[in-house]
């Protein structure tokens, strides 16, 4: 049962306090969680991995989620790998969280000397021109990702207000 509490100075100080310390906690765990690599994607290679994500997330919501590959898609690197998949996870949840299309479209391609990674969505909100929406934090840290390998991000925004998204990764 709640009950109301009246803290004093000290009480908030403490609370205050307890409370910077779960934030400060829940940032150092985020970073953890970014640096990990998934065993499936090491063992499964990039391709077959990113496939059974869409699928599992697919199957844990009422969203569509299309997944092609194009190319002759194996292990190049599993640091690339690593990347693309980093990349590629951030991506996806920044859309959800920006936008709410119905249908994502993914497309990995390997072609000559690069991996192109493309996502789409069916949304009508242009998530990269919301004034009320921040998404550039999300997309310095993949720019940041990225820039080990020389590799690019593009983005853009057809008529429709359909959002699309391009890493891009020499190799």
């Amino acid at each position: 049962m709640a009950k109301n509490v009246i803290l004093t100075n000290e009480g908030t100080k403490q609370f205050n306090h307890a409370i910077e310390l779960l934030k400060t906690s829940i940032k150092e765990i985020n970073q953890v969680a970014d640096q990990m690599v998934p065993e499936n994607l090491i063992l499964d290679g990039l391709s077959n991995y990113l496939s059974d994500f869409c699928k599992s997330m697919e199957a844990d919501s009422k969203l569509k989620i299309v997944f092609t590959t194009e190319g002759e898609i194996i292990n190049a690197d599993e640091h690339i790998d690593t990347t693309i998949f980093r990349c590629f996870r951030i991506l996806i949840f920044t859309i959800l969280k920006y936008s709410t299309p119905d249908t994502i479209y993914i497309n990995l391609l390997k072609s000559g000397n690069a991996f192109n990674l493309t996502i789409k969505d069916n949304s009508t909100f242009n998530i990269f021109k919301a004034p009320n929406y921040n998404i550039k934090q999300d997309l310095e840290n993949v720019k940041s990702i990225l820039a080990p390998f020389n590799g690019n991000l593009y983005f853009k925004t057809a008529e429709s207000n359909n959002n699309e998204i391009v890493i891009q990764i020499p190799i």
